[in-house]
């Protein structure tokens, strides 16, 4: 299980369906979430730059002190779509990075990409997979997208639950069953999950899942 910690504006929020309208923010700093995450026995962790998944900035300096300070596994997500970025991580200590819409959108930047440890996001909403911050469908459903990224040597993949996303409303098992079994040993699910639905996800064959603020509900006031 992957511990989300989204940056917007530099500080740690959860977005409701990958809404910025609808942010509540938990921390200022990404580093005090850490200690918060390592408090509850968690080490693994899902970073996430808001800003530059929206297109609108970059978080890029926390991120990388955040890395230093994870001490466990950490990958970074979040508006990835040069090598230069995915590197700079990759060098800070990021056990992988994530990516999306360049995987859709630009073949040369991610087969650069490609050369370092990664994954792949399918986010999907109804069957379409989403893009450019979730604002926009790829032109693929999720197991088209599959079968095409794996086509290009893609080996781990991600996959959220748009309409659930931020909202803590569990393990959508029917929605989640629409990515082909063949894929679901290597793919991390997201999207309203709470650490209750590890196991569920695990007898599916799901790789594991990503957790946001079902963590951090004991700081909602």
């Amino acid at each position: 299980m992957l511990a989300s910690i989204d940056i917007m504006g530099g500080k740690v929020v959860r977005l409701v369906r990958g809404d910025p309208s609808r942010a509540r923010a938990y921390f200022e700093d990404a580093v005090e979430a850490v200690r918060y995450l390592k408090g509850l026995g968690l080490n693994d962790y899902h970073i996430v730059d808001l800003d530059a998944a929206l297109g609108r900035g970059s978080n890029r300096e926390q991120i990388l002190r955040t890395i230093s300070a994870s001490g466990g596994f950490v990958e970074v997500a979040g508006g990835i779509s040069t090598a230069e970025v995915a590197e700079a991580y990759i060098r800070a200590g990021a056990s992988r990075v994530v990516v999306s819409t360049v995987a859709f959108t630009d073949l040369k930047e991610y087969s650069r990409i490609a050369l370092l440890p990664h994954a792949v996001s399918v986010d999907f909403s109804g069957s379409e997979v989403m893009i450019r911050g979730w604002r926009e469908q790829a032109g693929y459903t999720v197991e088209d997208a599959l079968y095409y990224l794996s086509s290009l040597g893609a080996r781990e993949f991600e996959a959220t639950l748009v309409k659930n996303d931020g909202t803590m409303s569990g393990y959508e098992r029917e929605a989640f069953l629409s990515i082909p079994e063949r894929f679901r040993g290597s793919t991390l699910i997201a999207g309203g999950l709470g650490p209750e639905d590890h196991e569920l996800a695990l007898k599916d064959g799901f790789k594991g899942i990503i957790v946001g603020r079902a963590l951090y509900r004991g700081l909602e006031r």
